[in-house]
């Protein structure tokens, strides 16, 4: 079998799934949904997730990331920007949060790595609350 035709059976299925990418959506764009974010959507009944989500962000978080911790040790070095017990900061901080939570490299709280059942809390508490 030429060279060319083994070449073109081994690269046709990443082209192929390439081309798949490439259409537009069929479903309408809705400005108040965030679909496309690092955060996801908002599920539509999100009550008991929200809450345990910020219990978790208050229970995990609170100890660096507070607006009563002043200074580098008193913050263990976190951000003086990324406050969970302050609405505005958790708004314009959301995905830094979350991406720093689901972190495998430099989890969230130190040392620690959440639960899936956890950090999903804590994604559905960021996007409902940041929207």
């Amino acid at each position: 079998m030429p060279a060319r035709t083994i070449l073109l059976f081994c690269l046709a299925p990443f082209f192929i799934g390439a081309l798949q990418g490439c259409g537009g959506s069929d479903e309408p764009t809705d400005p108040n949904n965030n679909n496309d974010g690092p955060l996801g959507a908002c599920p539509d009944s999100p009550d008991a997730q929200v809450a345990a989500g910020f219990d978790a962000l208050q229970g995990n978080c609170n100890t660096c990331h507070a607006t009563d911790k002043v200074g580098p040790l008193a913050r263990v070095g976190a951000p003086d920007s990324v406050n969970v017990d302050d609405p505005a900061s958790v708004s314009a901080q959301a995905e830094l949060i979350y991406a720093r939570v689901t972190d495998d490299a430099a989890p969230m709280p130190p040392g620690t790595k959440l639960s899936a059942e956890t950090i999903e809390s804590i994604r559905v508490y960021l996007a409902c609350e940041t929207q």
